[in-house]
C-alpha cells in the first residue's frame, strides 16, 4: 500500500537524511577518512589580485575662471580613490603628458606603455556665475567602452562634495560595490 507522502513526512525524510550525512562527517572526521585529500590550502597566503590601474588626468575647464576648480576636483577624486585601497593611480605627470580631450574615445595605444585599465575624463563648466557643472566619463581602455558617464551641477562651493560623488561613483563601478 502506497503512503501519500505530506509535508510533515517529507520534512522527516529530510531531517534524517541530512542527520545521517552530519553523522557520516563526523564518523569520517574521527577515523582520519575526511572528504578532503591532501592539506588543506591557507588562504592567507592566496596571492591577491594587483590594484586595478587607473588614470584621472587633470580635469578640463571650459572657462579660465574654473582651471583651479578643475584641478581641485581631479586632484581630490585621486586623493580619495588613492585612499580607497584598491587602485593604482598613475602618476599625474606622466598621464598630463597625454591629451585627453573630454568627447573623444580614449586610444589604447596611447595608454599601453603605462598599463592602464581605466580612465576618468572630467569637464568643468560654468553654468551662471555661482553654479557649475561637473561631468565626467569612466573608460575601458583596452576596450574603448564607456563605463558610465554623469554631469552633476552645482554651486561653486560644492566642488568636494562633487568629487566624492565622482569617487564614489568610480568605486562602485570599478568594484561593483557600492560601499
Amino acid at each position: 500500500m502506497l503512503t501519500r507522502l505530506t509535508r510533515r513526512r517529507a520534512l522527516a525524510v529530510g531531517a534524517a537524511g541530512f542527520t545521517s550525512v552530519l553523522l557520516s562527517a563526523a564518523s569520517a572526521a574521527k577515523t582520519g577518512r575526511g572528504m578532503i585529500r591532501g592539506p588543506i590550502p591557507n588562504f592567507e597566503t592566496v596571492t591577491p589580485l594587483p590594484p586595478l590601474k587607473l588614470a584621472i588626468p587633470d580635469f578640463v575647464a571650459t572657462t579660465p575662471r574654473l582651471a583651479q576648480t578643475a584641478l581641485d576636483i581631479s586632484r581630490e577624486i585621486r586623493l580619495l580613490l588613492r585612499a580607497s585601497g584598491p587602485f593604482h593611480i598613475v602618476d599625474t605627470d606622466e598621464v598630463n603628458t597625454r591629451q585627453v580631450a573630454f568627447d573623444d574615445i580614449p586610444q589604447p595605444d596611447d595608454w599601453r606603455s603605462l598599463y592602464v585599465s581605466v580612465l576618468v575624463a572630467g569637464q568643468v563648466s560654468e553654468i551662471t556665475d555661482t553654479r557649475m557643472g561637473v561631468a565626467f566619463r569612466l573608460w575601458l581602455v583596452a576596450t574603448r567602452w564607456q563605463v558610465t558617464g554623469q554631469t552633476y551641477k552645482a554651486d561653486l562651493d560644492d566642488w568636494q562634495r562633487l568629487a566624492r560623488i565622482i569617487a564614489g561613483e568610480i568605486f562602485e563601478r570599478t568594484n561593483g560595490d557600492p560601499s
